[in-house]
């Protein structure tokens, strides 16, 4: 059981969960990173998940505050939902970055959640992220749905920017 998945929240200083992330590994042609020799890298379990056929979505408010999370980690090339988020679920996400990450997953990966439905992304940014999966991969958000538009797939993202971010999709043997 995850909790309170509708608790609000607010980033109130810079977090560094692995300094200079992405000079400590080396990506290869299909997204596999590997940690260079003599370093050490933490890695990142995402704030819930889809787990069996239990839909464990965010759906609180996360403001960053203007604030960022560097060096995020997630190394998982058979799992899904790495991101930093790994479902949000009519949750608001605003004025937050993730910089200098790593998300790696088999589907719905993505910087700031894997999938996202009926969610809303406000004055949010990923900066020199790499993102790799072979389906449902994407800089901000790897899947979305829900909402109003065309074909009924929307996330509204206000002022949002990919810089510097990377993705790759990667070739599955199943």
């Amino acid at each position: 059981v995850y909790g309170n998945k509708g608790i609000n929240g607010i980033l109130t200083a810079d977090i560094v969960l692995n300094k200079d992330l992405m000079s400590k590994i080396t990506i290869a042609e299909d997204g596999t990173a590997t940690v260079k020799d003599g370093k050490t890298v933490r890695s990142w379990t995402p704030i819930f998940k889809y787990i069996n056929t239990d839909r464990n979505g965010y759906s609180g408010i996360f403001d960053g505050a203007n604030h960022t999370v560097s060096g995020a980690y997630v190394n998982d090339s058979n799992g899904d939902y790495s991101s930093f988020f790994g479902l949000i679920e009519g949750a608001t996400i605003k004025n937050f970055g993730i910089t200098d990450s790593y998300f790696r997953a088999k589907y719905t990966c993505a910087s700031f959640s894997g999938s996202a439905y009926s969610a809303t992304i406000i004055n949010c940014f990923s900066e020199d992220c790499f993102v790799s999966g072979s389906y449902k991969v994407g800089g901000l958000i790897g899947y979305f749905k829900g909402g109003t538009g065309l074909n009924n797939y929307l996330v509204p993202e206000t002022n949002c920017i990919k810089r510097h971010c990377l993705q790759s999709l990667f070739n599955s043997a199943t």
